[in-house]
């Protein structure tokens, strides 16, 4: 006979909602992922993924706010601008990488990046410099169109969260990336849109 699948959300369950309100902006520890998975073993897969990501998130991170700021100019605009372009994007990854865990986009989306969405948004990040476009920094013609989309101050927010995709799509394996995949697209899309 195969194990009846739990119901209840994972971090509702009396056996793990500690857990989850512990580690709300970090990610679970080995530990706590196998008490995950021992509770809902379909979630194995998941907890791979999870520890993949968190053993990869400071070069996923690194590398994306880099290659940001290259074409957007923070530092000028911005104190402490790479600290919190960093801050930032590893809240997004983790708590992204909870909302993977949890299979629950809405959770990521309420509890998480509205709220951010509000703050990044609040601030006049910089456009690319005047005299540039796209195709200055060999951005790809589809990503250009893409960035058209967006007011200036949102777009650099999009383009940031692309690159963390990117560096995902090319560093975690397939099935990781497949399982990340819909989490990152919503904070790539619900942190830039207008409000």
């Amino acid at each position: 006979m195969t194990p009846q699948r739990q119901t209840v959300p994972p971090f509702r369950h009396p056996e793990l909602k500690d857990i989850f309100r512990q580690a709300e902006g970090k990610y679970l520890t080995d530990q706590e992922l196998a008490k995950l998975v021992s509770v809902y073993p379909h979630l194995a897969v998941h907890a791979e993924a999870a520890k993949e990501v968190r053993g990869k998130e400071t070069g996923f991170i690194g590398r994306a706010v880099k290659d940001t700021f290259v074409i957007y100019p923070y530092e000028k605009h911005h104190d402490h601008a790479t600290a919190k372009a960093v801050r930032d994007g590893r809240y997004v990854l983790a708590y992204g990488t909870m909302a993977m865990l949890l299979e629950d986009i809405r959770w990521y989306e309420d509890k998480f990046l509205i709220w951010t969405k509000t703050i990044l948004q609040a601030f006049e990040f910089p456009d690319m410099p005047k005299g540039t476009d796209a195709s200055s920094f060999g951005i790809d013609p589809a990503m250009a169109a893409k960035l058209k989309e967006f007011e200036a101050k949102a777009k650099s927010i999009y383009h940031m969260y692309w690159f963390v995709k990117e560096e995902c799509r090319k560093e975690l394996q397939p099935a990781h990336f497949q399982l990340m995949t819909p989490y990152l697209d919503v904070a790539m899309n619900v942190l830039s849109e207008k409000y």
